[in-house]
């Protein structure tokens, strides 16, 4: 907590001197460690480029300890800091590769019924059925 001049509290989020890193959202377990392996992706493709951190992280335009905090996977790093760390490393992420279905988004049972309607389409099915 911060002190105002006129001798009020204020909580230390609203001090502009005093900014703190956004608290880590809760992550299931398989997101939390594709987003480790992320961070070691980025920071193997670095060192292969014998590129410093602080190289990198001007020309993704943050602060290397940002940089740091990415490919240690730090789940509260804003995608805006991570989608830069990619394009100043020349990385991309393919979204249209499926990892892996997704975790109990619907019932095992309904996504069954979508699929033998959809025929081969399976992941097509998991989507139509998870809206």
């Amino acid at each position: 907590m911060g002190r105002r001049l006129d001798g009020k509290i204020q909580p230390y989020w609203t001090d502009s001197k005093n900014r703190m890193p956004s608290p880590s959202p809760v992550l299931i377990a398989t997101a939390d460690h594709r987003l480790a392996l992320l961070g070691q992706r980025i920071h193997a493709r670095r060192k292969a480029l014998k590129i410093n951190a602080k190289t990198v992280a001007e020309a993704a335009k943050i602060s290397r300890m940002t940089l740091l905090r990415i490919e240690r996977g730090v789940p509260s790093v804003t995608m805006g800091a991570y989608m830069n760390v990619l394009e100043a490393l020349g990385l991309a992420i393919d979204l249209n590769t499926p990892a892996v279905p997704p975790l109990s988004v619907v019932p095992p049972e309904r996504i069954g019924i979508v699929e033998a309607h959809l025929g081969d389409n399976k992941r097509v099915a998991r989507t139509a059925a998870a809206r």
